[in-house]
């Protein structure tokens, strides 16, 4: 008898716009680090939310990169979904533990999607 092959779980696509200093630690670490406030991170679920919130008024004199990964569902799950009104439409928080234990050790290799603004 042949086990059954275990079911691929669905990934989720997220998005984030970056500043420059995130940016430089995504290049280096492979991951988004932390906030300085330790509040955690907000993710968009389309890159066309997270070009919105590139180019919102909120963010006018930001120099903001799209960068894009994807987790698992199960992962997704653990984070708190939102309507961003700020241009990234529905959304995704996730808090310090759950980036440091979850979502890091479980995410595709992040892709940058754009350059800066400005640049």
């Amino acid at each position: 008898v042949i086990p059954d092959k275990p079911k691929k779980e669905e990934r989720i696509p997220l998005y984030r716009a970056v500043d420059n200093v995130e940016l430089a630690y995504l290049r280096s670490t492979g991951n988004y680090g932390h906030s300085p406030s330790l509040g955690g991170k907000y993710f968009t679920l389309t890159e066309a939310g997270a070009s919105n919130f590139v180019r919102s008024p909120f963010n006018s004199r930001m120099h903001l990169t799209t960068t894009s990964t994807s987790v698992p569902k199960t992962v997704f799950m653990k984070g708190h979904t939102f309507f961003d009104p700020q241009g990234g439409g529905t959304s995704v928080h996730f808090d310090d533990t759950t980036l440091a234990t979850n979502v890091y050790t479980t995410m595709t290799p992040p892709i940058i999607h754009d350059t800066p603004q400005g640049e």
